[in-house]
């Protein structure tokens, strides 16, 4: 073979990546049903009730998943 060992095994397993898509997937829609409640809710109350939900996730997980779906809470005036 004329591929180094370490980049093969560094090439992602498709499993793998593909599980991940879908547990993000859940997580952006536990997060849209949250923020559809409370919307005024930033992403460290959406992360409390997250966990409240029995959703154990990172609070920076959820900043950059609102951040992305652009879901952040309206800014005080």
């Amino acid at each position: 073979m004329s591929l180094s060992r370490s980049t093969y095994y560094k090439r992602p397993d498709e499993m793998k990546a593909d599980l991940r898509r879908q547990s993000e997937a859940a997580l952006r829609a536990a997060i849209e049903n949250v923020v559809a409640d409370w919307p005024c809710y930033g992403y460290r109350r959406v992360t409390h009730e997250l966990r409240r939900r029995g959703i154990v996730v990172n609070h920076k997980k959820v900043a950059r998943i609102m951040r992305h779906a652009s879901a952040d809470a309206p800014s005080r005036p």
